[in-house]
């Protein structure tokens, strides 16, 4: 592989975490250019959407979530590719909608002990899990399946 490019100030904190659109799945099947983004997180209250295509800017910035003390928290794209799932320090996920750049969804208040380091789609049901600081996995569903 060749260089592509690199992003010195990506962020003001280091990438902890990176994540690709649309990997592959039997179940859902996305236009060429979803295969372009990548979400980048750091500890600096910031996830930043990307399109390799134009790799020196970021397309769109998400700061909803609290992200500041742990080295990262994952970020991880919907099947649908409609959502972001991001962890946060404040004991939820956050979804946020990718076309409108906002919250859709708040997952695990009051639910979850600890901070969420990590998130995961189900690419055949709407569910979803998040790996927590404590040591525990919540599993979450829409309520259809």
């Amino acid at each position: 592989m060749r260089p592509l490019a690199a992003v010195e100030d990506a962020h003001q904190r280091p990438v902890g975490c990176v994540a690709q659109a649309g990997t592959a799945s039997l179940f859902v099947n996305h236009p060429r250019e979803a295969y372009e983004l990548f979400a980048t997180s750091a500890p600096d209250n910031t996830v930043k959407l990307w399109d390799v295509r134009t790799p020196q800017r970021c397309v769109r910035a998400f700061t909803g979530h609290k992200n500041s003390q742990l080295p990262s928290v994952s970020v991880s794209f919907s099947p649908c590719l409609r959502y972001l799932g991001v962890g946060s320090e404040d004991k939820q996920a956050y979804l946020y909608d990718l076309r409108q750049g906002v919250v859709a969804f708040k997952v695990g208040r009051g639910v979850v002990g600890e901070a969420v380091t990590g998130v995961a789609f189900s690419p055949l049901h709407p569910q979803m899990a998040l790996a927590c600081l404590d040591g525990k996995v919540h599993f979450f569903s829409d309520g259809s399946s």
